[in-house]
């Protein structure tokens, strides 16, 4: 079974098309004059997106710190934050001077994400 008639691309020339009329090249050649156009989506890749910054603040009474309540309310507040796509950064505790922690009633933690 032969080809169906019509414009083939030149295998020696991408640019130019041969005209096949179903047994044979006719000896006819189409130049393509101007390339196709790409899409403006596949001209570029996008510009890298900016780091969004988000925070929030959790107060941790001393006397339950570790208990497993406490562990369940910042379980909570991760999983609020990361539900909207956010990824935590950075845990900083806002009472310490110098990285040492305090003794104190209560630790408040700074907690940043990003996206």
């Amino acid at each position: 079974m032969s080809a169906q008639p019509g414009w083939y691309r030149d295998p020696s020339d991408p640019s130019a098309e041969l005209y096949w009329d179903g047994s044979a090249y006719t000896g006819k050649r189409a130049v393509n004059a101007a390339p196709k156009p790409v899409s403006p989506a596949m001209a570029a890749p996008p510009p890298p997106r900016q780091k969004q910054y988000g925070s929030t603040t959790v107060a941790i009474p001393m006397k339950v710190f570790g208990h497993s309540a406490v562990v369940n309310d910042l379980d909570a507040v991760l999983n609020r934050w990361a539900s909207q796509g956010w990824t935590l950064d950075k845990v900083v505790d806002l009472q310490s001077k110098d990285g040492a922690m305090q003794v104190r009633d209560r630790v408040t933690l700074l907690l940043v994400f990003w996206r």
